[in-house]
């Protein structure tokens, strides 16, 4: 077999490169067009632009039915979900974390693939969307509710955010979760953030047993790498927030875990 010359060596290096940066600009136009579908969307759903900032601490005073205190959730209770259903039925709540980029719909598909690439506006990216697992309740009433999104490594967006909860200050700062659907206003604290495989307790749905509630409990406490102080009570229910590892790991993702704390029904802010 004749060796290669340098210079066919050379134009066979240039033309994988070459075919290296076309791929490479094809899935960063892909991205880019995807963030599009999100770009201005708390405008679309009359989200308030001076959202609270975190110097702002909500209150722990019960709310009653007559005057919510939590100036998150009153920011929030003006977010018109109606408007993004109009567009996409599977819709079906938002979640926001205080200061930070996460603040987007949660759509809930027919299974656990076809958001993973198209987002909420069902057009095809390899951003996606942030989903609800589908064999989930979609009231998120259930036990552990599991909410997956991407991290997309060098682009903030979507769920890439939750890599600094490893940081204990970062979670200090930014330490709630809040959903907002139909019926009202979710507010969850973050307890644990780990990786943790994917056929672990972590993603078991219809968990019932007290005993099974425990393990859940147990296995976060294991794991977490940040000390938060909290325990979740077993009557209490969880949502688990899911994205992948900054390794990419095929079987291993990272979570955020919370716990909830308070429930506002809309017609309280009535």
């Amino acid at each position: 077999m004749k060796k290669m010359s340098k210079r066919t060596i050379a134009a066979v290096a240039a033309a994988i490169l070459l075919a290296s940066s076309i791929v490479f600009g094809i899935e960063y136009n892909k991205e880019r067009q995807g963030m599009e579908d999100y770009e201005g969307i708390e405008q679309l759903v009359e989200l308030p632009s001076s959202v609270p900032d975190s110097t702002v601490t909500p209150s722990t005073e019960e709310s009653t039915p007559e005057k919510p205190t939590d100036p998150y959730a009153i920011s929030l209770a003006a977010l018109d979900l109606s408007k993004l259903q109009e567009e996409n039925e599977d819709i079906i709540a938002w979640i926001f974390i205080p200061d930070t980029r996460i603040s987007y719909p949660i759509v809930q598909g027919t299974d656990n693939n076809y958001y993973l690439n198209h987002t909420w506006k069902h057009n095809p990216s390899p951003i996606g969307s942030i989903f609800l697992e589908c064999q989930n309740s979609p009231d998120f009433k259930e036990y552990n509710t599991i909410v997956y999104g991407h991290n997309l490594v060098t682009n903030p967006a979507m769920f890439t955010g939750l890599r600094q909860y490893e940081d204990p200050e970062f979670w200090k700062e930014h330490p709630s979760v809040y959903i907002l659907n139909q019926e009202g206003i979710y507010r969850y604290d973050i307890f644990a953030a780990y990786n943790t495989g994917v056929r672990t307790i972590v993603y078991g749905l219809s968990i019932a047993k007290d005993s099974l509630k425990e393990k859940v409990i147990q296995h976060a406490m294991d794991n977490t790498v940040i000390d938060t102080g909290i325990v979740p009570e077993i009557t209490q229910n969880i949502v688990t927030l899911s994205t992948c590892t900054d390794s990419n790991a095929v079987d291993t993702r990272w979570v955020v875990q919370a716990v909830q704390q308070e429930f506002i029904p809309l017609s309280d802010f009535e």
